[in-house]
């Protein structure tokens, strides 16, 4: 048997790692993570693991993703000696509004040197919100329990963060109601909050009143949509949350 042996030769660059820098960055909060709506730098480090020195090493980064748009793409390296490493940066990325939860963007690197090119590939996990409601309630004026006609109650519900990153941009729960037999005030349609940080509930009321000629047994549907303030395209929203309440009608403990 005869056993044929390659012989290692020429310099060889392989990707390492990335730290990300968000401290100074638009949205950044300087936590270390790629999250929604920041735009970031990353600065790379490479491997030479030939057996030979490369010369002139540039890095050219690239991604095909509907949630990433790449500034500064392009990092120089230098010389890199067989079995070094070398640090470079800064690329530069926007990440969007309305990336999921744990997205992976996955980017190519391609390495060139004036010996040969080399190329790579790594992932960064972006984190986002994820707003949610649940758990409707009401606390009705008279305190027994019924909603009667006429009466107004109060309605709650919990706005819910289940993502991994804290969400500060004015979230909030609207409300709207299908029913003649009940009203929610114009000015009383959202309830918005300063923020919601990651892994947590709060609530938001509202006042609903029942009309005056409304029958006993009458159900009246709610809709609760999470949504955000003023935000008019990609907004980060849950979906519709329908409950029904009865007017005239112990409620449910």
């Amino acid at each position: 048997t005869v056993l044929s042996v390659i012989t290692p030769e020429g310099p060889y660059i392989t990707f390492d790692s990335y730290i990300i820098h968000d401290g100074f960055s638009i949205g950044g909060n300087d936590n270390g993570v790629a999250e929604f709506d920041e735009t970031i730098s990353l600065s790379l480090q490479a491997n030479n693991v030939g057996v030979d020195g490369a010369h002139n090493v540039t890095g050219f980064v690239s991604i095909d993703d509907p949630y990433i748009s790449l500034g500064n793409n392009n990092v120089t390296l230098g010389d890199i000696s067989a079995g070094g490493s070398s640090n470079a940066g800064y690329i530069e990325l926007s990440i969007a509004h309305n990336v999921p939860d744990e997205h992976s963007a996955s980017f190519t690197i391609l390495f060139s040197s004036d010996e040969d090119q080399w190329e790579g590939n790594f992932n960064i996990p972006i984190y986002a919100p994820v707003l949610t409601v649940s758990n409707p309630s009401f606390i009705d004026a008279g305190g027994d329990g019924v909603w009667d006609a006429g009466e107004a109650i109060n309605v709650v519900v919990l706005l819910n963060n289940e993502g991994s990153a804290d969400h500060y941009m004015y979230p909030g729960v609207g409300l709207t109601e299908s029913s003649p037999d009940a009203q929610i005030p114009d000015d009383g349609e959202f309830f918005w909050f300063y923020g919601i940080a990651a892994g947590t509930s709060i609530p938001a009321d509202f006042t609903v009143t029942a009309s005056e000629s409304a029958n006993m047994g009458s159900e009246v549907t709610f809709t609760a949509l999470a949504t955000e303030m003023n935000c008019e395209e990609n907004c980060i929203e849950s979906e519709p949350f329908s409950f029904t309440f009865t007017i005239g009608k112990v409620k449910e403990k």
